[in-house]
Formats: structure tokens, C-alpha cells, sequence
């Protein structure tokens, strides 16, 4: 983001918007806070819903873990109970 404070004509319409939160506000403040505690990946939770699962993996650039197992591994570890039946997500910062 080239300013903190932005033009409201710069706001993309709604259906362009979540992407720009994404890249104008999200990721910038997730890597930042990656350089200063290490972290390596940011990961999300997302509802069991094929249209925001492509959205988050065709446009924001999340993944799904490779195997049953690995999921199966991350659900036992870092899954809250509030995340029920959610979908366990990352990128690489």
C-alpha cells in the first residue's frame, strides 16, 4: 500500500473488496508480524463451501494440506471446537 490513507475513489466495488482487505491490509500486517516473531505461515479455518474454498485457493493463494492424514494431523493440534467442520488452510508468508 503506497499510502496510509487512502482515496475513496481507490476502494475497489464489493464484489473486488474482500481481495483488496486481503492484499492492502491483511498480508502486509501478517508478514510484518512474520519478520518479527518467525512465523512462516497464515492459516484460516474456512466453512466447508466450495464457492469460498476456490475463492480462498484460486484468488487469495490459500492451500489445503496434500493428505487426509496431515489435515487429520492439524485438526487434532490447532483446531478449535468453534472450527467444527471447518477446512484447515495456509500460505506461505
Amino acid at each position: 500500500m503506497s499510502s496510509a490513507r487512502r482515496n475513496a475513489d481507490d476502494v475497489p466495488d464489493s464484489a473486488a473488496r474482500p481481495l483488496f482487505v486481503f492484499l492492502e491490509f491483511i498480508l502486509p500486517i501478517a508478514r510484518a508480524a512474520a519478520s518479527l516473531v518467525g512465523a512462516q505461515l497464515l492459516c484460516v479455518f474456512a466453512l466447508p463451501e466450495r464457492k469460498l474454498l476456490d475463492y480462498y485457493t484460486r484468488t487469495l493463494g490459500f492451500s489445503r494440506l496434500p493428505s487426509k492424514e496431515l489435515e487429520s494431523f492439524a485438526y487434532e493440534r490447532v483446531k478449535q471446537d468453534y472450527d467444527k467442520g471447518c477446512i484447515f488452510l495456509y500460505q506461505a508468508l
